[in-house]
């Protein structure tokens, strides 16, 4: 992930995947339902907003914040249930299902869609 959180790796796939494209230019917060327990709430401006500094997302289980993290670290719980293997978990979990359903949608198959997003996030990255 050279220079980027895992984290902050799979919320810009997630993002990538659903088309959400500069988030600072987004009234307010960038807010993503991961699944029913899980959600991540984004701020994408150079101000504080709703108590998340700029550039950080906020990380809420079952409504409860869980962790506050950037693109290079932050804090997130450490519990047996609620920690970052378990939000990561989580968001790949998501993303897998998307690829099914948009298979399923299409008859298609993504098999590699995943890496494809890897690969072109890292290039926009590196040419930034």
């Amino acid at each position: 992930m050279d220079g980027i959180t895992e984290i902050f790796y799979y919320i810009s796939l997630i993002a990538e995947k659903n088309n959400v494209r500069n988030i600072g230019k987004i009234d307010g917060l960038w807010k993503c339902k991961v699944d029913e327990d899980w959600e991540f709430r984004v701020n994408g401006h150079d101000e504080e907003i709703d108590g998340i500094p700029p550039y950080y997302a906020l990380i809420v289980y079952r409504g409860l914040p869980a962790g506050l993290v950037n693109p290079f670290g932050g804090t997130i719980a450490a519990g047996q249930v609620v920690n970052e293997d378990a939000f990561i978990e989580a968001m790949k979990k998501t993303m897998e299902e998307q690829y099914k359903e948009a298979d399923r949608k299409t008859g298609g198959t993504r098999i590699n869609e995943v890496e494809k997003l890897k690969k072109q996030i890292y290039v926009e990255k590196i040419m930034k």
